[in-house]
């Protein structure tokens, strides 16, 4: 099951912003991923969060007492994808794909920026384009 649709079953607070009533049956995992997929094909993913980003911060929901950045390597999308690149690391063996670099709220933890690029591209120079004007303790 999908990080998404786990955070959906067990918590009634996800459940209620999805609008999903409390005996309500879920979704299952792979209409998580058509969707998403679907939003990325169509070029909306990227408006989509910025939309509710936008929305979370008018709420209050971020108050920017710092902004942690941190990225995470994910696998290519064929083993002929000429745009992903190797990564080293101290402690892990090498990986071969892409990074998603985040900057999040450091309370909350609510993302607020997120930009894909290959691997072996360093956080530092990835955080210009990720960190708010307001950041906080970065």
């Amino acid at each position: 099951m999908s990080n998404s649709a786990l955070a959906l079953e067990g918590r009634a607070s996800f459940r209620g912003f999805c609008g999903f009533a409390r005996g309500e049956a879920m979704p299952e995992r792979t209409a998580f991923v058509r969707f998403r997929h679907l939003l990325a094909a169509r070029g909306l993913a990227k408006n989509l969060f910025e939309l509710i980003t936008r929305d979370l911060e008018k709420k209050g929901a971020c108050v920017r007492k710092g902004t942690p950045i941190d990225a995470t390597v994910t696998g290519p999308a064929s083993k002929s994808d000429g745009e992903a690149a190797w990564a080293k690391h101290k402690s892990r063996a090498p990986a071969h794909g892409y990074k998603a670099h985040i900057a999040a709220d450091k309370d909350t933890a609510i993302v607020g920026a997120a930009k894909t690029a290959p691997a072996n591209e360093a956080e530092i120079s990835m955080a210009p384009e990720i960190i708010p004007d307001a950041p906080g303790e970065v």
